[in-house]
C-alpha cells in the first residue's frame, strides 16, 4: 500500500505562482459571495414494502416482534422523522390492554393504543413522531405486540389476537447535510457510505468532449465505487465541467460566476494538468496553490463551490493515460490515504484467472456459509416462529448442470431443544421453492450435521439449446432461506418464554467444484443480469468497448452504466477495461467487444460486414428492422424512435462476443439506460435481440447459436447429440446393428473353430 499512496508536501517552487493564486482567489472570492446557499436538507419517504423487501410485517400472541433495519449516511443527521402506520387488527384483539411498542434501536421510542377492528376493509392509521436524536448510521425499528391478560390466561400465547402493518405505511425522515473536511482518511466516504442501504448516486464530472482514454478513467472510477455498491441500485450522472461554471450579470450590473449547474451532492472530476473548472478552482484556492506539478496522478478532496457541504473527489494527471493509471490505482489501493492529497503512482496490476469474480461462488472447493455473511449473527434467529435465515450467492452464469440433479448441501445446525416437541421442523427453500424439510428432535446434538442436495430443474436428456434451468438462478442473487419453526405450548396458562433459538452453523458448506463452465450464446439475459461473457475476467482485461470520435452525452451515460454494472455483477473493478474507437481498434486482439451508438454500428457493418447478424434478423418478425439496423435497403421507415441490444459471434475469434448497444438516434440511447436501471424491465432483456420502444422491451431469441466454454469429449458429443434425438436413435441402431454383425462374425468364428476341432477329436479317436 505504501508503494501506491505517498502523502505528498507543496512543491519547492509552489511560491512561484502565490502571488497569481492569491490574487485569482481574491478576485473569485468576490464573485462567489454572490451565490445563494440553499439549505442542505433532504427528506425522503420509504414505504414498508422497500424496507422489509416486500415481506408483510405480522404480529400475533406467538410472534410478538418483528422489525425493519436501513441504513443511514455519516454525513447526515436525522433532524425529524415520522411513521404513518396502516395498522389492522384482530376482531378479538383485547381493546382494554393492547397497545404496540415502538423502539428506535433498542430504544423505546412510542407507543400505540390497539383497538379490536370492526372493519377490516379499512385499517387504523396512526402517524408516529421518533425522536431524530435515536438514529444512528445503522438503525433498527422494533415493532413489539402486548395483548394483556384475561382471567389469567395469556391471550398472546396464541395467534387469534395479530396485527398487520400494511405495506403501504412509510416512514419519513428529514435529514441535514454535515460539512466534511477536506480529508482522504474517510475515503471512501462521503462519496459512498457502507451504511447507506439507499441507492448508491454518483456524480462523474469530465472535461468537455473528453478523450476515450479520460472516458476509460472516468468508467473505470465509477466502477470501482459500484463493486463497493454490490447489491444496491447504482445511479450515474455524467455531465461536462466546463458547463458547470458560467458567467452571468447580477442585478448590479456586475460579472458573477453562475454556479447554478454544480451538483447538490458529492462528485467526482478528472482535471488534466491545469483544466480546473473555474469555481472549483476559487473555492479551493489553498489546495490547489499547495499542489505539486502533475507529474505523477494525484487524488484530491476539494470542497464543491455551490453547495461547501459537498466534497469533490479529482483525479488529476498531465495526460489522460495518466488519468487511467490514477484510476487504476485508486481501485486497487481502495483506501488508507491521508491529508487532503496523495500522489498515486503506477502498480503492475494484480493477476486475473477467469471465474474469480469476489461476488461469485468458487467452483474450485467448497465455499463456508460464514464465508457469504457479514457476521454471524446473520445465521441466528430467535422465536417460535422467527424470520427465515438467508444465504445470499451468486453462481457463475456459465455453470454447465445439464443432467446434474443436484448440488451437494453440507447442512450444520443448531437450536434450543424442547422436551416432548414432535412438531418443531427446519424448512429449506431456494428462491422460495421449497427443497425439504428436517425434524428438530430434543435428542439431535449440534455435530449430526445434515448432508442434503439442492435439485436442479433439468430440462432432460433431449432438451433444447438451453443447457438447464435450475432452482438456482445462474449467476442471478439466489437465496438459500432456512426457517425454523417451533411448536405453541399444549395450553395457555403460563405465557410462553420468548427463548427458541435456530442457528445455521458457518461451517456449512455448498460444493460447486467439479462443474464445467459450457453455455449457448448469445443470450442477452446473462449479459444484462451479469455482464457475462465479459464479466467472465471480473477486472474486463478481455473487454473492449468501442464508441464514436465524438461520444454524444447518452452514449458516454450508457459506456458509464455498462461499466457499473459489470462491477456490481463481479464486486471488482473493471481496472482492465479498455475503451476506443473502431479506427484504433485491433481485430488481432481476442476479446469481447462491446459498441455503443448507432455511428459505431454503422463504420462496423462497413468494416467487417453483418452477415451473422443479418442471418438471425431476416428470421425474425420485427418491424422497423432496417431502419434501426441502419440498412439502406429501408423496405419501411418508423416514426416513432426505437432502441436496441443485439448480440452475435465475433468474425475475428471463435466463442468471442460482439454486443451492439444502439438505437434509431443517439439520444434514444437513454432508453437502454432507463431499462438497465429498472430491475424488472431488465427482466424482459433475453435472447439475441431486445428491442426498446417508448413503452415496450421485446425480445427475441437466437436460431442459431455458439458455444462458449470446454467440455470432456465425451460429454461434449452426448450433449450436442442430446439435442438430435432421431439421429441419437439412428446412431444407436446403427451401432447396435454392426455391433450384431460383429459378435455374430465372432460367435460364428468360435462355432466353426470348435466344429473343427471337433471334427479332428472324431478323426483321432477313429
Amino acid at each position: 500500500m505504501s508503494r501506491l499512496v505517498k502523502p505528498v508536501k507543496p512543491s519547492a517552487n509552489a511560491w512561484r505562482v502565490l502571488p497569481f493564486i492569491a490574487a485569482f482567489a481574491l478576485l473569485m472570492s468576490f464573485t462567489l459571495r454572490a451565490q445563494p446557499q440553499e439549505p442542505t436538507v433532504h427528506t425522503v419517504e420509504t414505504n414498508f414494502r422497500q424496507l422489509t423487501r416486500g415481506n408483510p410485517i405480522e404480529l400475533n400472541g406467538l410472534n410478538q416482534q418483528a422489525s425493519v433495519d436501513f441504513g443511514g449516511r455519516y454525513d447526515q443527521v436525522v433532524t425529524n422523522a415520522e411513521l404513518d402506520l396502516r395498522i389492522s387488527t384482530s376482531p378479538v384483539l383485547n381493546s382494554e390492554k393492547a397497545q404496540l411498542l415502538i423502539y428506535v434501536n433498542n430504544e423505546l421510542a412510542q407507543t400505540i393504543r390497539l383497538s379490536a377492528a370492526t372493519d377490516q376493509a379499512t385499517p387504523m392509521r396512526r402517524k408516529v413522531n421518533l425522536p431524530g436524536y435515536l438514529f444512528a448510521n445503522y438503525n433498527q425499528i422494533r415493532f413489539r405486540l402486548i395483548d394483556g391478560e384475561v382471567y389469567q390466561q395469556c391471550s398472546s400465547g396464541s395467534y387469534s389476537s395479530w396485527i398487520a402493518i400494511d405495506s403501504r405505511s412509510t416512514l419519513s425522515l428529514t435529514t441535514k447535510q454535515l460539512p466534511y473536511a477536506n480529508e482522504l482518511a474517510y475515503f471512501p466516504e462521503p462519496w459512498f457510505h457502507a451504511s447507506d442501504f439507499d441507492a448508491a448516486k454518483f456524480q462523474l464530472l469530465l472535461p468537455q468532449q473528453p478523450s476515450t482514454t479520460t472516458l476509460q478513467a472516468g468508467a473505470i472510477l465509477v466502477s470501482h465505487f459500484a463493486a463497493l455498491a454490490d447489491w444496491r441500485e447504482v445511479q450515474i450522472s455524467e455531465d461536462e465541467f466546463q458547463r458547470t461554471t458560467r458567467l452571468r450579470i447580477n442585478e448590479d450590473g456586475e460579472n458573477v460566476l453562475d454556479l447554478s449547474e454544480w451538483p447538490a451532492a458529492h462528485s467526482m472530476v478528472l482535471v488534466q494538468n491545469e483544466q480546473w473548472p473555474t469555481g472549483l478552482k476559487a473555492a479551493n484556492a489553498d489546495v490547489i496553490a499547495a499542489l505539486p506539478e502533475a507529474d505523477e496522478p494525484q487524488i484530491i478532496a476539494l470542497t464543491n463551490p455551490r453547495y461547501p457541504a459537498y466534497k469533490v473527489l479529482v483525479l488529476r494527471a498531465k495526460k489522460p493515460a495518466d488519468l487511467v493509471t490514477a484510476a487504476q490505482a485508486l481501485a486497487t489501493v481502495k483506501s488508507g490515504f491521508s491529508g487532503a492529497f496523495a500522489v498515486l503512482r503506477p502498480q503492475p496490476m494484480p493477476e486475473v484467472k477467469p471465474y474469480q469474480a469476489p461476488n461469485w461462488i468458487s467452483t474450485e472447493r467448497p465455499v463456508l456459509f460464514s464465508e457469504l455473511v457479514s457476521n454471524e449473527q446473520a445465521l441466528q434467529r430467535k422465536g417460535y416462529s422467527p424470520q427465515p435465515i438467508t444465504v445470499s450467492l451468486r453462481l457463475p452464469p456459465d455453470l454447465f448442470t445439464w443432467q446434474a440433479d443436484e448440488i451437494p448441501l453440507d447442512l450444520n445446525y443448531r437450536f434450543t431443544p424442547a422436551e416432548g416437541a414432535t412438531e418443531n421442523q427446519l424448512t429449506v427453500k431456494v428462491n422460495d421453492l421449497f427443497v425439504k424439510a428436517f425434524p428438530l428432535d430434543g435428542d439431535e446434538q449440534v455435530e449430526n450435521g445434515r448432508r442434503m442436495r439442492i435439485p436442479l430443474i433439468d430440462s432432460g436428456l433431449f432438451s433444447e439449446h438451453s443447457v438447464s434451468i435450475p432452482a438456482f438462478k445462474m449467476g442471478l442473487i439466489n437465496e438459500l432461506q432456512f426457517q425454523f419453526a417451533f411448536a405453541q405450548p399444549a395450553n395457555c396458562l403460563i405465557k410462553p418464554l420468548d427463548s427458541n433459538y435456530g442457528a445455521i452453523d458457518g461451517d456449512s458448506s455448498i460444493d460447486l467444484s467439479g462443474y464445467s463452465h459450457y453455455v449457448a450464446l448469445p443470450e442477452l439475459s446473462l449479459t444484462a443480469k451479469t455482464g457475462f461473457p465479459y464479466t467472465r475476467m471480473h477486472d474486463l482485461s478481455e473487454t473492449v468497448m468501442i464508441v464514436a470520435e465524438q461520444p454524444s452525452a447518452e452514449a458516454k451515460q450508457l459506456s458509464l452504466r455498462l461499466a457499473a454494472e459489470f462491477a456490481r455483477s463481479t464486486g471488482a473493478a473493471g481496472t482492465g477495461l479498455t475503451i476506443t474507437t473502431l479506427d484504433q481498434f485491433n481485430p488481432k486482439a481476442n476479446v469481447d467487444v462491446i459498441l455503443v451508438g448507432p455511428e459505431v454500428l454503422a463504420d462496423w457493418r462497413q468494416r467487417y460486414g453483418d452477415e451473422a447478424l443479418q442471418r438471425e434478423l431476416r428470421a425474425q418478425p420485427l418491424a422497423g428492422r432496417e431502419d434501426l439496423f441502419n440498412n439502406p435497403k429501408r423496405y419501411f421507415e418508423n416514426s416513432g424512435p426505437s432502441a436496441a441490444i443485439v448480440a452475435f459471434a465475433s468474425p475475428f475469434h471463435k466463442q468471442r462476443t460482439v454486443t451492439v448497444y444502439t438505437a434509431t438516434s443517439e439520444d434514444f440511447l437513454a432508453r437502454i439506460n432507463e431499462v438497465l436501471r429498472d430491475a424488472q424491465a431488465a427482466n424482459n432483456v433475453a435472447g439475441f435481440l431486445t428491442v426498446m420502444t417508448p413503452v415496450q422491451v421485446n425480445s427475441f431469441a437466437a436460431h442459431q447459436h455458439y458455444y462458449v466454454g470446454n467440455l470432456s469429449g465425451l460429454t461434449y458429443y452426448a450433449y450436442h447429440l442430446s439435442k438430435y434425438p432421431l439421429l441419437v436413435v439412428f446412431i444407436a441402431l446403427l451401432l447396435l446393428g454392426i455391433a450384431a454383425i460383429f459378435l455374430r462374425k465372432i460367435f460364428g468364428a468360435i462355432a466353426r473353430k470348435r466344429q473343427l476341432g471337433k471334427k479332428k477329436h472324431d478323426n483321432t479317436a477313429a
